[in-house]
């Protein structure tokens, strides 16, 4: 069995799994990242913001961390952007609605994005507050961008990722907050932390997982890769 992350292999096997578990990232299309579709101007003028942007891409979920997104709006002034659609049962759907409806002028969900280098053009911090995550892709996919990172500090991401190295942590609101004014405030912060995250991200390209991948094949009992 694979895992992508030594967070999940944990979880599994807590729940009793017994068979033998190899951690191995989902990976990274470095392809459909490189370069832009638009320029920031045209987007700021698309989105109607501008500034100092702090975005997310992604399914809309409560577990995401939706609620603490919303509520970092009421304590900063720059835009908070998330970029996905509306996941989960019908009541929760009402509830992320409802959520989304009163959420202050700053923070803005605008839907779908087809293009994810738009989003990542945009951000100069990628913000990602979720609460439960096995691995998060796009996050895979902003640090490659050499985005700056600001996660909650939860136990997936203890083995991905450093606080103050390839990623800023908090776990609250004005938590938050802090890191995201203190992100737009240091240029040298932002550049320090976005390469870092870059070199992580490096690890976790479809190329070098298929390498691994190979070698998990080549060292199966009985078998030989060919």
């Amino acid at each position: 069995m694979i895992a992508p992350s030594e967070y999940t292999r944990r979880v599994l096997e807590q729940r009793g799994i017994e068979t033998r578990i190899k951690v191995l990232t989902n990976g990274i299309d470095t392809e459909r990242l490189e370069g832009e579709n638009q320029s920031r101007s045209e987007l700021e003028k698309k989105f109607e913001t501008d500034g100092f942007h702090a975005v997310n891409l992604g399914m809309i979920l409560e577990r995401k961390g939706l609620e603490d997104f919303i509520n970092v709006g009421e304590k900063v002034d720059e835009d908070l952007i998330w970029f996905g659609t509306t996941g989960g049962k019908i009541a929760a759907k009402r509830k992320t609605k409802k959520l989304i409806e009163k959420s202050p002028e700053n923070v803005k969900f605008p839907g779908y994005i087809e293009d994810v280098r738009d989003a990542f053009k945009l951000a100069d911090v990628f913000f990602f507050p979720t609460r439960e995550e096995n691995q998060g892709i796009s996050l895979l996919e902003a640090a490659y961008r050499e985005k700056p990172l600001l996660v909650r500090d939860i136990e997936v991401y203890e083995d991905l990722l450093e606080h103050e190295v390839n990623c800023l942590k908090a776990d609250s609101v004005d938590g938050f907050a802090k890191q995201i004014k203190r992100l737009r405030d240091n240029e040298k912060l932002r550049r320090k932390i976005g390469e870092n995250a870059r070199k992580t991200a490096e690890k976790h390209t479809l190329q070098n997982v298929g390498k691994k991948l190979l070698e998990i094949y080549k060292n199966l009992d009985g078998d030989t890769a060919k």
